[in-house]
Parts: structure tokens; C-alpha cells; sequence
């Protein structure tokens, strides 16, 4: 099993950076299972609901985060519908 890991998607430049490199990097990097790191995805400070959903529609298979996914109440009141968000125990 091949397993990519995308560290930092960080705000809007995060997410647009991450959508254009897609294709080439499935093209040039097959991979059975994607990680990524989201804790910014919505605006540098944490991960929203609507931004954890979109990276998980483009292909992450797993999404993780720190602390900064509390900022988010959307995501906070949510999380437990959402499986691909792995949140830190602390």
C-alpha cells in the first residue's frame, strides 16, 4: 500500500496550492491512501466543516489536526459525523 501524506494545507492559498497540485501528483506518485494536515485549511486558524468536507471530496482520505481544530465550532459541534477528521485526544 502506497500512502501520501500532504502536510500543512494553510488557508485559502493552502487549499487552492493543493487542488492545482493534484493531477500531477497522482500522475507522478500513485497512492492507495491520502493524509493531510488541515489544522489551518480555514483561514490559517483551524479547520471548518465546509473546508474539512471539500479536502475529503478532493481525495484526502484522512484529514489531521492539533488544538486549532477547536477554534472551528462548526467543526467542534460536528466532528463525530465526520470520520476522516482525526483530532488529537488532549
Amino acid at each position: 500500500m502506497k500512502v501520501i501524506y500532504i502536510a500543512e494545507i494553510t488557508g485559502k492559498a493552502g487549499i487552492y496550492s493543493f487542488k492545482k497540485a493534484l493531477p500531477e501528483l497522482k500522475r507522478r506518485y500513485p497512492w492507495d491512501f491520502m493524509i493531510a494536515c488541515a489544522d489551518g485549511a480555514t483561514g490559517g486558524n483551524g479547520l471548518g466543516r465546509n473546508h474539512a468536507a471539500y479536502l475529503h471530496k478532493l481525495g484526502a482520505n484522512a484529514l489531521t489536526t492539533g488544538e486549532c481544530c477547536y477554534y472551528k465550532k462548526d467543526l467542534t459541534e460536528n466532528i463525530e459525523k465526520l470520520p476522516y477528521v482525526l483530532r488529537p485526544e488532549n
